[in-house]
């Protein structure tokens, strides 16, 4: 009998900057060469699951990839470090031309934007790795390429403030 792989919890809830790229940057803005960047990343950490897959991504098989990260996504949700880890490695995949890589990645910023209905980004973000071409097409200097600027957090007000 076979047992689900275990999600590790990661050591923080908020990943390294370089791995919330995926959710921070729009595709077209993302040069190739990134990936070697984010794969070196997620090399150093220790690893968000149990499951061999995970070694099997990072060395470049992208359907375990695809299917760590719907384990992650099912388990843990898209707003944590382990999140961040899973998409970092579909946006690695993605950048490789992985052709299923952007649609899950999709599938994570729809569910984020889902928990964040005021951060409008999100969704934009998700509508550009849903059409993500199969091959590069060049890309563009606007790292948000026509999406909204992400919203600075509103000051909060302590209710003995008035």
């Amino acid at each position: 009998m076979s047992h689900p792989p275990t999600i590790i919890p990661a050591p923080t809830t908020q990943a390294p900057a370089l791995l919330r790229l995926w959710r921070v940057v729009h595709p077209d803005a993302l040069d190739p060469s990134i990936g070697r960047r984010l794969l070196v990343a997620l090399q150093a950490l220790p690893p968000p699951t149990s499951c061999p897959d995970w070694a099997a991504a990072l060395d470049g098989d992208a359907a375990a990839m695809v299917r760590v990260a719907l384990v992650i996504l099912r388990v843990d949700g898209p707003a944590d470090a382990t999140a961040d880890m899973a998409a970092t490695g579909l946006l690695v995949h993605a950048l490789g031309r992985d052709p299923t890589a952007p649609a899950v990645l999709a599938l994570y910023l729809r569910r984020l934007a889902a928990l964040r209905p005021d951060d409008r980004r999100l969704t934009c973000l998700a509508a550009a790795w849903a059409r993500r071409p199969r091959q590069d097409q060049g890309g563009t200097d606007d790292p948000l390429n026509g999406c909204p600027e992400p919203r600075a957090p509103e000051p909060t007000r302590s209710l003995l403030e008035g």
